[in-house]
């Protein structure tokens, strides 16, 4: 190997060893949901993210927060100090209102899914700051992927074969157990059977050998 292949050699082993340590990962963008305790649109909007939250496209990029703020004046006056920070009106109990980044929500409908969905690719693709992080905090709850339907009807329908599948092997188990039990019985009969005529086949032997016997005896007794 000559002196300038090693050298670029050695430059690329160098590259793929530190290249992992000079990209930095991208951090997860956090949605933040205001809602309220009964308000469908909320519901609907949690519906929403859950669903989002369970694509492959979204999972590693988005958090989703969520806080109940009609009973919780801890929540109310959080909400209401996250719109000031963002140079928005006090929303005072109007739910749903969500924040992504520098955008904002108040109330919800099906037509801005795709107009939150821009907004979550862009404040991840550009890593926008979390202006209202340091006021939120771990207050609320994370929401949690939906499971799939298709794997909890899987697990339904393998408990199902499961118990029907025990409930057969039993009921052909207790079915041979009692085929077997008269089979036992006739077995033991049949021997039974077998040993009687032997007993008395060795009775009439030693009937017989004992006339033998005497006729042996009396033969003598005259000589």
């Amino acid at each position: 190997m000559t002196k300038r292949k090693y050298f670029m050699c050695l430059c690329l082993l160098l590259v793929g060893l530190f290249l992992p340590f000079t990209v930095k990962a991208k951090e997860k963008v956090t949605v933040y949901l205001f809602r309220g305790e009964t308000c469908p649109h909320c519901e609907e909007a949690l519906e929403f993210f859950q669903k989002l939250i369970s694509q492959n496209e979204f999972q590693e990029k988005v958090i989703i927060r969520h806080l109940e703020i009609w009973n919780s004046e801890t929540n109310y006056d959080i909400a209401n100090e996250a719109a000031e920070k963002l140079g928005k009106e006090p929303i005072n109990g109007s739910v749903p209102f969500i924040i992504i980044g520098d955008k904002t929500w108040t109330g919800y409908s099906s037509k801005s899914d795709e107009d939150i969905k821009n907004a979550i690719n862009d404040a991840y693709e550009n890593q926008k700051e979390d202006k209202v992080k340091d006021i939120v905090g771990e207050s609320g709850e994370v929401l949690e992927p939906a499971k799939s339907e298709a794997v909890t009807t899987f697990i339904i329908l393998g408990v199902i074969v499961g118990i029907i599948g025990a409930t057969v092997y039993f009921a052909r188990s207790g079915e041979e157990e009692e085929e077997t039990e008269p089979n036992k019985k006739e077995e033991k009969e049949e021997q039974e059977i077998e040993k009687e005529p032997k007993k008395a086949s060795t009775t009439t032997k030693k009937s017989n050998n004992k006339k033998s016997n005497t006729k042996k005896s009396s033969k003598k007794s005259n000589k």
